[in-house]
């Protein structure tokens, strides 16, 4: 079986019934590409050898809830019998968008090649084996069935009230309609059995089980850093410092994660000589919960080469304390590669060997990109 669906739901009215969300991209033009396609194969010429579910999902601007509550309900038996899945989310802007994305496609074992043989003109855009996480693909990918999302941008007025009707590219979307029908055709008359990649059966035989349990991300941090004095009345003021390196991740549950890093750090606050600087190497470790927004909590050690107040070199030698550990907090948003955070960082000990209790602490954002 292959499962043809598209989300009929939007935002609707906002601010108190007065503005009105119409989404004519998102989604009004999936639906529709859905119809055509449950008519074309409807025609007694078109049957195919495989069945095709056509399908509408509600909520799915609300968590992806329609194709969740689908999927929770089906049967380990009836959930083998769906080969592929496509979710048609956003198919109105063909011309601006310059292709049409098949994000997925290659969780198909021959998904690529098919794709590419249909195309007849048409360009494929980021023919790959990530499901979309932000679409009905994603409760469908969770569990290894091969999901693809037909997608042709954020190139309309994305969750406006300008997602209006006269914007549509409707010779557009026949032709994504036209390679559909072939693409999905060609699928559901194929002899030869339809196989998922050795990744997404490991997701079929157990859904609990981590696709990809080992990732590694380059990160930059922008911090705010400061001295506290605890035995005063009185704090330092902050300076801008930064970050830079690698994370590695291991997720061992599909919620449930541990990253280590490998930053050059720089961190600074202001001293009556001016910018006290430390430049250091620095590992953190953090036990990681969630899986779009997660957040993060762990220890970090700090190895302080050199640094700087005023004009002055550190001495960590007989003054400051070169080692230095703490721990971390943090909060982000992790959606595709993409990771958008804060952080925040205070040491356990001052930053001199013997002397005042100066307590050195970080707040800042994190930027990064899983490879």
């Amino acid at each position: 079986m292959i499962v043809l669906g598209a989300h009929y739901d939007h935002l609707g009215y906002k601010k108190d019934r007065k503005v009105w969300y119409p989404g004519a991209d998102d989604n009004v033009s999936g639906v529709a590409t859905v119809i055509e396609l449950a008519k074309y194969f409807g025609e007694d010429v078109n049957r195919s050898k495989r069945s095709i579910l056509f399908i509408a999902f509600d909520a799915e601007e609300s968590g992806l809830l329609g194709a969740k509550h689908f999927v929770d309900k089906l049967s380990a038996e009836e959930r083998n019998k769906i080969k592929a899945m496509f979710s048609f989310d956003m198919v109105g802007m063909l011309s601006k968008n310059k292709g049409l994305v098949l994000k997925g496609v290659r969780t198909l074992g021959d998904g690529v090649e098919l794709a590419e043989q249909e195309a007849k003109g048409l360009n494929l855009l980021n023919l790959s084996d990530k499901i979309e996480e932000r679409t009905d693909t994603e409760p469908f990918g969770s569990v290894g069935i091969p999901a693809i999302h037909v997608f042709t941008g954020l190139k309309s007025p994305y969750h406006k009230p300008e997602d209006k009707a006269e914007l549509l590219d409707y010779d557009g979307m026949k032709e994504i309609a036209d390679f559909s029908a072939r693409f999905v055709g060609a699928l559901a008359n194929q002899q030869e059995e339809l196989v998922a990649t050795k990744k997404m059966q490991r997701l079929q035989e157990n859904p609990k089980s981590i696709g990809k349990p080992v990732t590694l991300a380059g990160m930059f941090q922008l911090n705010s850093g400061k001295h506290l004095y605890d035995d005063e009345f009185y704090d330092a003021k902050s300076d801008i410092g930064f970050s830079l390196g690698l994370q590695m991740e291991y997720r061992f549950k599909k919620l449930w994660a541990v990253d280590l890093g490998g930053y050059f750090n720089n961190n600074a606050s202001r001293s009556a000589e001016g910018r006290f600087e430390r430049n250091s190497l620095m590992v953190p470790m953090n036990l990681k919960f969630g899986s779009n927004v997660v957040i993060s909590a762990g220890p970090y050690y700090k190895y302080h080469f050199n640094g700087k107040n005023g004009n002055t070199d550190l001495d960590f030698e007989n003054t400051f304390r070169r080692d230095e550990w703490g721990y971390s907090l943090g909060v982000a948003v992790e959606v595709m590669n993409y990771h958008v955070g804060w952080v925040s960082r205070r040491s356990f000990h001052s930053i001199y060997s013997n002397g005042p209790k100066v307590i050195p602490i970080e707040n800042g954002v994190s930027l990064g990109w899983r490879f």
